[in-house]
């Protein structure tokens, strides 16, 4: 059975999902003014700081919510992400690597990871962790684009362009849509002119 807080929490994360508060961070500055810090609200509240570009407050949100239960894979995913928002690439790949310890299917955790080594021009890192993603979730979207950014740093064009061609047939949404469709003329382009020179 749940006590009063857990559903008023359970109510507010309905609003949230309902959009019928005016914006996230205000609902869970809300919620947590009202309850007190609560493991999710935190996490929620640190998304929605993430949303709004507020970097640090949602480190912050993120570490209290650590604080409260450190065991659980999603808050560090989110912390490191928006530690490689900050390009603060060391803090982004501990937490990545924690999820990872914390959920090895996480296929989220391994695609960021594969995402910071490819950053940090670790290619070989970053090719492990983006098959190791696909093997756990072979319809992820992300890990295909990504891989063939890797790919085609390293001179492999032709699997940078099956990935694309691929993970376009998986598409989910117009971001990726457009990403796929520049990054595939990019390459096409370069593809070209690399084989006019030889």
């Amino acid at each position: 059975m749940l006590n009063n807080t857990d559903h008023e929490v359970q109510i507010y994360t309905l609003f949230h999902m309902a959009k019928t508060w005016k914006n996230s961070l205000a609902l869970w500055n809300r919620v947590i003014k009202v309850h007190g810090e609560l493991f999710y609200p935190l996490q929620q509240r640190g998304i929605a700081n993430r949303l709004d570009k507020n970097y640090t407050e949602a480190i912050e949100d993120f570490n209290r919510a650590i604080r409260i239960n450190s065991n659980h894979h999603r808050s560090y995913e989110q912390r490191g992400y928006v530690y490689s928002l900050m390009k603060n690439y060391d803090s982004a790949e501990t937490d990545f690597n924690l999820a990872i310890e914390l959920k090895p299917e996480s296929h989220i955790a391994w695609s960021n990871l594969g995402f910071i080594y490819w950053k940090t021009m670790d290619y070989s890192n970053a090719m492990i962790s983006f098959d190791k993603a696909i093997e756990i979730k072979n319809d992820y979207v992300d890990a295909y684009i990504n891989r063939a950014k890797v790919y085609f740093e390293t001179g492999n064009y032709q699997s940078a362009c099956d990935d694309l061609n691929f993970a376009k047939t998986l598409i989910q949404t117009n971001t990726q849509w457009q990403e796929i469709n520049q990054l595939i003329k990019e390459y096409n382009c370069k593809n070209q002119k690399l084989k006019t020179k030889n």
